[in-house]
């Protein structure tokens, strides 16, 4: 009981700083490459700006970032390498996103109530349902 009020605490140190971002694990996504169940995982941003979206393929990992709130008139997405998003529940990031160049629209982002649709390195389309 003490240890999850202290990790509350210490999540709610971590938003109001403004100095890293907190990503929740989401247990009940879904995802698919090319029409097929894919293996891997979704974390959320706790405000709901971003996801990274992880594809684990055995020893073979891609990790992508999505801007849920574009400043453009599209989304973006943009690949993470070489970093990748561990299976953890919670995942916290500094600056890591900090002029990370997101990708232009030719990754085809489409952004709807919990389904994010884009184009992966290597042209497979990856659907990820929550």
């Amino acid at each position: 009981m003490i240890a999850l009020a202290l990790l509350g605490l210490w999540i709610a140190r971590i938003v109001v700083s403004g100095t890293q971002s907190v990503f929740f694990i989401v247990p009940y996504a879904r995802l698919t490459a090319d029409g097929r169940a894919a293996s891997g995982w979704l974390h959320r941003e706790i405000r709901g700006n971003v996801v990274i979206v992880t594809l684990n393929a055995g020893r073979e990992r891609e990790c992508y970032i999505v801007d849920l709130k574009p400043a453009e008139p599209y989304y973006s997405a943009s690949k993470c390498s070489p970093w990748t998003a561990p299976r953890l529940p919670i995942v916290t990031t500094g600056d890591f996103f900090e002029g990370m160049e997101m990708a232009p629209p030719e990754r085809n982002v489409v952004v709807q109530s919990g389904v994010i649709e884009f184009t992966a390195d290597g042209g497979k389309r990856i659907v990820v349902r929550w």
